[in-house]
């Protein structure tokens, strides 16, 4: 018995497009054509008015934007502004401040010299003053002119005795004999303005060094340069380090420094 393909392929498999189901196509009505074009016209008005409701809010927002950089930089000008014109103002009250601190300065300083100048006058000034015009009017004129008429007779004498006429013996006659004679013994204790400092420094200095205190000296200065005749000895100057300056070595202070003493005492 022969059997063909087919009656082979058909005992051995089964055929599957028996049980498949066929879709029942459902009709469309117009009305519901029609409804659908109207959810998408509508749907499409929905989304061109929220186009133009996010168009009109960006042109919200880049207007807002702008103004609001504008108002930034109007305030930014006007800090700038504000600030040049505190400047330029402080400027001109800053030399206005230095001019009057000048002034006062230079009014300080010229009642200064006018205050020394008086401190001067009334203590040495015067003083010699006042005493060359007590020594003049202490001395009587006619017993001065008697004394130089006695030397000049005894310079006169010692010429004749010599027959010299022109030149002046020495051993005889002293030009100085009356100044001698007549200088004051008496000295005037002078209370010198431009003295006064130096002489107070030094009273400190004393009582310090009675008190046990070490006055600081000045370390002598060595000069950078090195002269020719130590050359040879250079090795040891530059390790020594000779070239450079020499510090100020102060000796230390026991004590600390006095008080600056009363100008009356």
């Amino acid at each position: 018995m022969q059997v063909n393909d087919k009656q082979l392929l058909a005992a051995n498999f089964t055929d599957l497009t028996s049980n498949w189901i066929t879709p029942q196509r459902r009709a469309v009505s117009t009305s519901a054509v029609a409804q659908d074009n109207g959810l998408d016209c509508r749907r499409r008005e929905k989304a061109e008015a929220m186009r133009r409701g996010y168009e009109q809010r960006m042109e919200q927002m880049r207007l807002t934007s702008k103004r609001q950089v504008e108002l930034m930089h109007n305030k930014a000008n006007a800090r700038l502004r504000s600030l040049q014109e505190k400047l330029t103002k402080g400027n001109e009250e800053t030399l206005r401040d230095c001019d009057a601190t000048l002034a006062i300065a230079n009014t300080e300083k010229q009642l200064n010299k006018e205050r020394l100048f008086i401190d001067w006058e009334m203590n040495v000034f015067l003083p010699i003053q006042q005493r060359i015009m007590n020594e003049v009017a202490d001395r009587n004129p006619e017993f001065t002119a008697d004394l130089r008429r006695a030397a000049f007779q005894e310079y006169l004498n010692a010429g004749n005795s010599m027959h010299i006429s022109l030149d002046m013996p020495t051993n005889k006659y002293d030009p100085y004999k009356l100044s001698k004679y007549m200088r004051s013994k008496t000295a005037i204790k002078l209370d010198d303005p431009l003295r006064r400092p130096a002489e107070i420094h030094a009273r400190e200095n004393k009582i310090y060094k009675d008190v046990g205190g070490t006055i600081p000296c000045d370390v002598e200065h060595v000069p950078r340069n090195i002269p020719v005749s130590k050359f040879d000895r250079m090795t040891e100057l530059y390790y020594r380090d000779a070239h450079k300056p020499a510090k100020r070595v102060l000796a230390k202070r026991g004590l600390n420094p006095p008080m600056a003493l009363d100008e009356q005492t």
